[in-house]
């Protein structure tokens, strides 16, 4: 059975890991499927574009992590510069 993104539960898990590792042979490992697998899955359109959804997702969280960061440093140099002395 496939899931919405046209995934087995094998691949779900794959790509889930592969989001956690820095290699598909770790990722392999910790979800539990053999490496030939792994590379096999790397291979299929589904499985590409799972990792592609599952990157922009951290992109678009890590943006929005230093947006907001800005905004806070921006107001905390507004807040400085106001409370400055005249010179």
């Amino acid at each position: 059975m496939r899931d919405r993104d046209g995934l087995t539960l094998g691949q779900r898990t794959f790509v889930d890991a592969m989001g956690r590792c820095s290699t598909i042979a770790a990722a392999c490992r910790l979800a539990g499927v053999s490496e030939t697998s792994g590379y096999r899955w790397i291979k299929e359109p589904a499985v590409q574009a799972a990792l592609d959804a599952g990157r922009r997702r951290v992109l678009d969280l890590v943006a929005a992590g230093l947006v907001g960061g800005l905004e806070k440093a921006f107001g905390w140099l507004a807040s400085v510069i106001a409370s400055a002395p005249p010179a």
